[in-house]
């Protein structure tokens, strides 16, 4: 894959306990993946190129790492995203010759669909496996893992200042276009029917880490952060 990244975001608090379970997953379900980038304030975590950006705020924390990612397109995630299975690189590359093709594109949203999308279609071209999403709706915006432009991802953290709980909840009319995934998991994060999984509110989720934990042999020191 050409002109691409991968960008995590993350914090210092966060570093320390999620970057090297990341990074082992990341090798191993995604092989030969593209430069990894990891937003924090100043750590610089072993195995990621560090995009260090020492601002409290996360929008303008994150929008200002991007601009030090020389890649056009990036694959966005979070710090806890431990990849579960194969990632689907076929269908990445797909998305990246849509963005290429078609400027307006702004992202692909790698979930699987859990809102209305009113069309496959796009200038008459079916775009197989994404339907189009209606514009100023929540989480167009969307920390889920996705496929952007990254000029397009530094544009919509200009909106505001603040969380990644408010910039999801944005309802912002843009000239951008954002496209669900319909068919299938392509990156494999263990979410699944809305239930809790790897951190949630800054405590780890054992029900679902443990096991990840034994299977894939990760070593996680659960004791630096709470338990629920």
């Amino acid at each position: 894959m050409d002109n691409i990244a991968i960008v995590v975001t993350s914090c210092d608090s966060y570093t320390d306990d999620c970057a090297r379970p990341f990074l082992t997953l990341l090798d191993r379900y995604w092989q030969n993946h593209p430069k990894a980038y990891w937003i924090a304030e100043t750590v610089r975590p072993a195995g990621f190129v560090a995009a260090n950006v020492n601002e409290p705020c996360w929008t303008k924390r994150v929008r200002e790492a991007l601009k030090q990612v020389k890649e056009e397109f990036v694959v966005f995630m979070c710090d806890d995203f431990f990849i579960r299975s194969e990632v689907d690189t076929r269908r990445i590359e797909y998305c990246l010759n849509l963005l290429r093709e078609y400027p307006l594109i702004a992202c692909f949203n790698t979930e699987l669909a859990y809102r209305h999308v009113y069309t496959t279609k796009y200038f008459g071209k079916t775009i197989s496996g994404f339907g189009l999403q209606h514009t100023r709706q929540i989480y167009n915006f969307s920390c889920q893992p996705s496929v952007w432009r990254k000029s397009a991802l530094i544009a919509c953290l200009s909106v505001l200042d603040g969380n990644a709980w408010e910039w999801e909840l944005t309802q912002e009319d843009t000239d951008y276009d954002f496209f669900l995934n319909t068919c299938g998991k392509i990156i494999d994060i263990g979410y699944a029917d809305g239930k809790p999984f790897a951190i949630t509110r800054g405590k780890w989720i054992m029900s679902d880490m443990v096991p990840l934990n034994e299977k894939e042999r990760l070593e996680i020191d659960f004791t630096k952060r709470g338990q629920t």
